[in-house]
């Protein structure tokens, strides 16, 4: 029974440490912007502005990747597994920059949906950051999209 049951869980382990750090944030980027059930053009541009930054890529690059996001994200349990590649492998001044992305995507249509919160609360825990780090970010984009 145990075989089994490690068996059953290798799979998502072996998935999660597949996944380059560009298409686990690119994931984490699209499933934020989805999470009141649309993408608006303004979420879309805010995502790839986070990806030109983080990672230098170029537009073409940029469409690459977020078609291979989707085609990924058609088939994955969830945040968790993507999440947790990026935990293991950035510092955690790379995931409080993450989240600030995260939250640029969720201001970009200029309002927040709870679904949008809700979705970020978790994202932020699975990443390993803390509440006090989860509200820095929100409000560090809020300053910023008020000015």
């Amino acid at each position: 029974m145990l075989k089994f049951l490690r068996d059953q869980l290798q799979p998502a382990k072996q998935k999660a440490e597949e996944l380059s750090l560009e298409l686990a944030a690119t994931m984490l980027l699209l499933e934020t912007a989805d999470a009141d059930g649309s993408i608006e053009n303004t979420e879309l541009d805010a995502l790839r502005s986070a990806l030109v930054s983080t990672f230098g890529l170029t537009d073409n690059a940029v469409d690459t990747l977020l078609t291979e996001a989707r085609q990924h994200l058609s088939t994955s349990d969830g945040v968790y597994v993507f999440a947790r590649r990026l935990r293991e492998a950035w510092t955690s001044a790379q995931r409080r920059q993450l989240l600030v992305s995260l939250w640029s995507v969720v201001y970009a249509d200029g309002q927040v949906d709870r679904y949008e919160e809700s979705h970020l609360r978790q994202v932020a825990d699975q990443l390993g950051l803390t509440h006090a780090e989860y509200v820095q970010a929100k409000h560090s984009v809020e300053r910023g999209a008020i000015q």
